[in-house]
Formats: structure tokens, sequence, C-alpha cells
């Protein structure tokens, strides 16, 4: 059975986690994180480390403990770096630009397609070594950006023959062998 929830969180310089009441507050001097703190846990903070622990021996108490620590780390994540994912689009004629808070992508449809970019969101669009578009989402909330990234690549996947659409930077697309004529 794995430990992971027993081990110890480093807490980095530059974040502080202090417990208010039944709340952790992780926050850095741009953002603030608010977990709730379960009534069989505690804290403990000690020279930038911090562990919890249960008071109980149900099930149900682990698995909040195991919850709660996961938390935990993604928020000191989260407020420390944040998370980040690279999309690829290949295609002759596809392009991207940033229009105020929308992203304008041209994948061959009749149309420009206008993708409105979320509150708490980031995305850059710069060019790669052989001129494709990359696009890079970036945001503190873990969920938030993968989703973004899902609904921007679900726009015109990948296809198997030629494989151009918007990937991810590190998927790779099995291609497809063209149907050959019978002679």
């Amino acid at each position: 059975m794995s430990k992971i929830w027993k081990k110890i969180i480093p807490i980095p310089l530059w974040v502080s986690v202090v417990l208010d009441n039944a709340n952790i507050i992780v926050s850095w001097p741009k953002w603030t994180l608010i977990l709730p703190l379960h009534h069989t846990l505690t804290l403990t903070i000690h020279q930038g480390r911090c562990s919890l622990s249960f008071i109980g021996t149900d099930l149900e108490s682990t698995a909040i403990w195991w919850t709660t620590r996961s938390l935990l780390k993604n928020a000191i994540i989260w407020v420390s770096s944040g998370y980040t994912k690279t999309l690829l689009i290949l295609g002759v004629w596809y392009t991207a630009r940033l229009e105020g808070s929308h992203l304008v992508l041209s994948l061959w449809f009749s149309h420009p397609v206008h993708f409105p970019i979320p509150q708490f969101i980031t995305i850059d669009v710069e060019k790669d070594s052989k001129g494709n578009p990359l696009l890079t989402v970036s945001g503190l909330d873990k969920c938030l950006v993968w989703k973004v990234s899902a609904d921007i690549r679900n726009l015109k996947r990948p296809e198997p023959y030629k494989g151009k659409g918007i990937r991810y930077l590190w998927e790779v697309v099995k291609m497809k062998a063209w149907k050959s004529s019978k002679k």
C-alpha cells in the first residue's frame, strides 16, 4: 500500500501556509488559495515543511486525509509556479492570433473560430522552428488549464492520414497508410 499520504510536504521560501480556524491559507504575493480543513485532521507547520495527521480509524477519515494532502500539495504548486500545457497547430494555412480576450484560429473552415479565453487563464501564441503556431495555455487552476487545452484541441483534432490539426506538444499521432487501389 502506498504511503505517499504520510510524506511531509516541502514549502518553498516564497510561499506561506497558515492555519486559520478550519481553513488552510496558501498564499504568495500575487495569489491566495483557501482550502477547508476537515475536523478530523490536524495540520503541523514546522521550518518550511508541513504535514497532516488525522484522528480516527474509519476509512472515510483516511480518504479525507489522502485527498486533503493532495489538494494541499497541488495548492502549493499552483501558487508557486502554476500549470502550463503547450499545443502545436500543424497544417498548411493554419494560424492563431490573440484579439483582446479571444483566441482567433484559422483552421481551414469557412470562417475563423473565435475561442473566448476564460478568466485566470493566459494564452501565448508563438512560432516553433518550422513556423507552426505554438499555443501555451497557463494558469493557476490545474483543472481549468487542462479543460481549456482540451477544448482548443477538440476544435480540430489531429487526423490520422496527414497529421494535420491541433495536438499537444508531446502527443504522437499514429499515422495510417493511404488506401491503395487494386490493379
